[in-house]
């Protein structure tokens, strides 16, 4: 009868672990960051999931912030072309980063402990998001779920662009899709 209990109670509290872990995955963390934006509001979901905002010499949590900042003040600055009264709302689910981290002493790049982003052919830029054009009312006038990935991104002749902007093969995917697909619709 002891042993019953036993095995019902662990029972229990296993269902009761699994129920909250359970509870974990079905609510996705949302991250917003303070940046005052005129025209787009930019969600950021479960971002302790997404592929690759790794760093290559700072903390995670300020690289991450310093990576939403800049891709979130593009995505205002994109939305500025929208006819007058629309905004933007974009809830971004995942990116990853152009190149991937990599220790700079390993690669002979550099003679201390410090880690370098490589670019490689291999290792292109990706975003995921979905987004919403809202009238001045505040009613959707588009929605849609978008993936976007610049498999060439090496081969646009962009490295002096992105040398003086950060996340510059980042913001030309998003650039090139806005004015390709919905300032189309818009």
């Amino acid at each position: 009868m002891k042993m019953f209990i036993k095995v019902l109670i662990s029972g229990i509290a296993l269902t009761i672990s699994l129920g909250a872990y359970a509870k974990d995955i079905e609510e996705p963390e949302i991250y917003m960051t303070d940046n005052e934006l005129k025209r787009v509001s930019v969600k950021w979901i479960d971002p302790s999931s997404f592929r690759d905002i790794r760093p290559a010499n700072q903390s995670r949590l300020k690289y991450r912030n310093h990576v939403f900042t800049n891709i979130e003040e593009h995505f205002d600055k994109l939305a500025e072309d929208l006819p007058e009264g629309q905004t933007l709302e974009v809830s971004v689910t995942n990116v990853d980063l152009a190149g991937r981290v990599e220790p700079g002493r390993f690669l002979g790049l550099t003679n201390n402990l410090n880690d370098v982003r490589v670019m490689t052919n291999i290792d292109v830029p990706r975003i995921s998001f979905e987004y919403a054009i809202l009238d001045s009312n505040g009613n959707k006038i588009k929605s849609e779920e978008v993936e976007l990935k610049d498999m060439s991104y090496l081969m646009h002749g962009t490295r002096s662009f992105s040398a003086r902007n950060a996340f510059g093969y980042e913001k030309r995917m998003i650039t090139k899709w806005f004015k390709s697909d919905l300032l189309v619709q818009a």
